[in-house]
């Protein structure tokens, strides 16, 4: 008798005028969204290749660019692309990202991109909501109710002809939107997938039937913790804003708070202060020279030989500052990335307590965009870091006498001394035919699947927890 109650649930949907418009919006907005990323994707594509070829006209032994590749699944989940760095900066012992660039651009996306999980995880969510909040409730107005679960139909079986009835509406829709959007991808040439890529984009339709059957649940739940289908239709709202706007935001205000990250002005103040106890040491003065040549007891052969020891020492202590500046510089870089990341990881963990937010950041595990693309991509800059350093560090020691020193200068009497602000190793001529290349990246799903494991893991338990929830409120609802 399960059957009857699924005919009966699809029927009353599909004659709803209401829910065809919604759902054939839901499809246009699908076809949209991937045709805008399509084009999106060329652009980035030759913005890529404007910047590679920028970026190996300036490569030196001092630092390196590395490019982002961009991303070909930013259709189904954009995940704030455009807002992430598009380069990294490679220096010996460190991957830095433009800080100056992250001050105006936060990592944290709060406007979202007509992909697929847009259209899927808040306007498919509310359509569930929408043909569900009643299923209970609403049947229990119309006096219907006791005589549908009357014999020979169970409580079990209209709660779960029900939920397969809503689900089986939804799904068809979807499919035909998805279908088309395929559709367009095969169609344009500056886009190809690999087997591989279509089984990312075939994870990414099975966890979409799985939130959007949790969604169903959750609509089912709100049916059955009321006998009016309009107090029902309240609390599916406020459950609707709760998991898509107030927990996914709320995730990134608790991030903020647990985990502040300093001003960018902070940051500089930071900065200028390493630089001033920097100039400090190298200091140079006029009395260092004075003290030798006013010396009387000594020769003007002696006089020359105690200055070239004085610029000995100083190049020795301007060295030694150099090399401790250069690392404050870096400690302060890390310690203001490290808690940048550990926001964003914050944010992350604390809006998985809606399924909105599960589903999306599955798929972005699953197709490495947004925060997960960034992450991979620092990643493997890490790893070229290392090749680098090696690299820079043998070249910088061979050509260390075209190296162009700066610094400070002082000239009393005759006599002459400098310091060293900066070894410059920039604008140095050589053969870059060895340098080391940026390697290729293109994660498998063997690669990504296990990334995203937890967040599968916890849309399926969404799926069950709201099931039984439904389904023990249901047994003790009052038919009559």
């Amino acid at each position: 008798m399960k059957g009857l109650i699924i005919n009966k649930t699809i029927l009353n949907n599909i004659y709803d005028f209401k829910f065809l418009i919604s759902s054939l919006i839901v499809i246009l907005l699908l076809i949209l969204g991937t045709s805008m990323s399509i084009s999106n994707i060329s652009l980035q594509s030759k913005e890529y290749n404007r910047f590679q070829s920028l970026a190996e006209n300036e490569k030196n032994l001092e630092n390196v660019k590395v490019i982002k590749r961009p991303n070909k699944f930013i259709f189904a989940h954009e995940g704030g692309e455009r807002n992430l760095p598009q380069y990294l900066i490679v220096l010996p012992y460190f991957v830095d990202y433009p800080i100056e660039d992250l001050s105006l651009k936060p990592f944290i996306e709060n406007l979202q991109n007509l992909d697929w999980s847009f259209v899927v995880g808040y306007l498919f969510s509310l359509i569930a909501f929408l043909v569900t909040y009643d299923l209970v409730s609403g049947e229990k107005e119309k006096g219907t109710l006791r005589l549908l679960v009357s014999q020979p139909i169970s409580k079990d079986s209209f709660l779960f002809g029900g939920f397969l009835g809503a689900l089986l509406s939804l799904i068809p829709f979807l499919l035909i939107g998805l279908i088309i959007s395929i559709i367009i991808i095969l169609f344009n040439a500056n886009i190809s997938f690999d087997e591989n890529d279509w089984i990312k984009i075939f994870f990414v339709i099975i966890l979409s039937f799985f939130f959007i059957s949790s969604m169903v649940l959750i609509g089912i739940f709100t049916s059955t913790v009321s006998t009016k289908s309009s107090t029902s239709l309240i609390i599916s709202l406020i459950i609707w804003v709760f998991i898509a706007i107030i927990i996914p935001n709320g995730g990134v205000l608790v991030s903020e708070i647990i985990s502040p990250i300093p001003s960018f002005k902070e940051f500089e103040i930071e900065l200028r202060g390493a630089e001033k106890i920097f100039y400090s040491k190298i200091t140079l003065s006029s009395i260092m020279l004075r003290e030798i040549y006013t010396r009387r007891d000594l020769s003007n052969a002696e006089k020359r030989n105690k200055v070239d020891q004085l610029q000995k020492k100083i190049y020795r202590e301007n060295r030694q500052a150099l090399e401790e500046y250069k690392q404050d510089i870096l400690k302060i870089r890390k310690n203001y990335l490290k808690k940048l990341e550990n926001q964003m990881r914050l944010a992350k963990i604390s809006s998985k307590l809606s399924p909105l937010s599960v589903y999306m950041n599955s798929i972005e595990g699953i197709v490495r965009t947004g925060y997960a693309h960034q992450l991979t991509f620092f990643r493997i800059a890490e790893q070229y870091m290392r090749e680098y350093t090696i690299y820079a560090n043998k070249m910088q020691e061979e050509l260390k006498d075209k190296a162009k020193i700066m610094g400070p200068k002082i000239v009393d009497e005759g006599y002459e001394v400098e310091g060293i602000s900066w070894i410059s190793y920039k604008d140095i001529n050589f053969d870059k035919s060895s340098f080391p290349k940026f390697p290729e990246y293109n994660l498998t799903i063997s690669n990504t699947f296990p990334i995203a494991l937890i967040d599968i893991g916890i849309l399926i338990f969404f799926n069950i927890l709201f099931f039984v929830l439904s389904y023990v409120k249901f047994l003790s609802y009052d038919v009559r």
